[in-house]
C-alpha cells in the first residue's frame, strides 16, 4: 500500500535530521576533494594543540606513475605554492615538508613525491576561542609522460569544539617524515663541508656521519635559489669512515660566489630524517 504524502514527508524529515549532523562533522574533518589532472587534493584536520593551534594537512593523491615536487624541484619541475589569502581568524600557517625522494625520468632528475603526499600544516588562530576558516589556493605541478601546472582551491572550517580527528593518523604518519633538527637525532649529521673548483665547475665535498641503520644515505641541499645542487655522488669514505659526497653546483662558476651562503641539508637514512643548516666558507 503506498505511503500517504504526510507519512512520506515525515520519513524524509527524519532522514534529514539523522544525516545532517554526520555531514556537518565530515565538513569539519576535511574539505571537498578538488579534482586535478591525474589526481586530487584536499585539506584534512588533525588534533588541536594545548596552545590552541590546530594540526592539519594538505593531502595530494596522484594516479600511479605520477609525481609532484619538493620545495626544491630539481632539474625540472615547479615547487608547490601555498596561498592562504582569504583565511578567517588565522594569524599564521606553518607548512612542514616531508623528506622527498630522487625521481629519475626522461625529463631528468627531480626531487619530490610519488603517488601521495601530505604536507602537515600548523594553523594558529588569531583568537583560539573563535572558529577559523582556512582557505588555500594551491598551485603545484604534476608529471608523468607530460608535466603540467594545476590548481586546487580548498576551504576547511575549523570550529573551536573538540572533535575526534578522523585524519590525525594520516597527518601523524607524514609528520614523522618531516626531518628533525640535527640536535634531536643521534649519529646522522653533516660533519664537514668544503668547496672545490674543477674545469669551471664548483663542487661541495660533504662528509656525513651516519647512524649505521642503512647502507644508503640520501643527501638533499636547499640553498640560494639561483643555484641548483645536483645528485650527490658518493666517493671514498672520509675521515673516520664517514661517507663523502661530491655535489656539483649548477649556476656557479667560481666558489667565491658561494662564500658565506647559507644552505640547508636534508639527510635521509632508513627511517631517520635530519635537517641541518650550514654556512659555506
Amino acid at each position: 500500500m503506498p505511503k500517504s504524502p504526510v507519512r512520506l514527508f515525515q520519513v524524509l524529515l527524519l532522514a534529514l535530521v539523522l544525516f545532517a549532523p554526520a555531514a556537518h562533522t565530515q565538513a569539519q574533518q576535511a574539505s571537498k576533494w578538488a579534482q586535478v589532472l591525474s589526481g586530487q587534493a584536499r585539506l584534512v584536520r588533525g588534533i588541536m594543540q594545548s596552545d590552541g593551534s590546530i594540526e592539519a594537512g594538505v593531502h595530494i593523491q596522484l594516479e600511479d606513475g605520477w609525481k609532484t615536487y619538493w620545495r626544491v624541484p630539481g632539474d625540472a619541475g615547479v615547487p608547490p605554492d601555498f596561498n592562504w589569502a582569504g583565511s578567517v581568524n588565522v594569524s599564521g600557517i606553518e607548512v612542514l615538508w616531508p623528506a622527498p625522494v630522487w625521481l629519475h625520468d626522461a625529463f631528468g632528475v627531480s626531487i619530490g613525491y610519488k603517488k601521495e603526499v601530505v604536507f602537515p600544516i600548523v594553523v594558529k588562530p588569531a583568537d583560539w576561542t573563535k572558529a577559523s576558516t582556512v582557505k588555500l589556493t594551491l598551485n603545484f605541478a604534476v608529471c608523468k609522460d607530460i608535466c603540467a601546472p594545476v590548481q586546487a582551491d580548498l576551504v576547511l572550517d575549523l570550529p573551536t569544539q573538540s572533535i575526534i580527528p578522523q585524519y590525525a593518523g594520516l597527518i601523524a604518519r607524514y609528520m614523522t617524515r618531516v626531518p628533525k633538527p640535527v640536535d634531536q637525532v643521534d649519529g646522522l649529521r653533516v660533519t664537514a663541508v668544503r668547496m672545490e673548483t674543477a674545469d669551471k665547475d664548483v663542487f661541495l665535498i660533504v662528509d656525513v656521519s651516519d647512524d649505521g641503520t642503512s647502507p644508503t644515505t640520501d643527501v638533499f641541499v636547499d640553498g640560494p635559489e639561483e643555484f641548483y645542487f645536483t645528485v650527490p655522488k658518493e666517493e671514498a669514505s672520509g675521515s673516520d669512515g664517514q661517507k663523502r659526497y661530491r655535489i656539483r653546483v649548477d649556476g656557479a662558476t667560481d666558489a667565491t660566489v658561494l662564500n658565506n651562503a647559507d644552505v640547508n641539508f636534508v639527510l635521509v637514512q632508513g627511517d631517520n630524517r635530519v635537517a641541518q643548516s650550514w654556512r659555506l666558507q
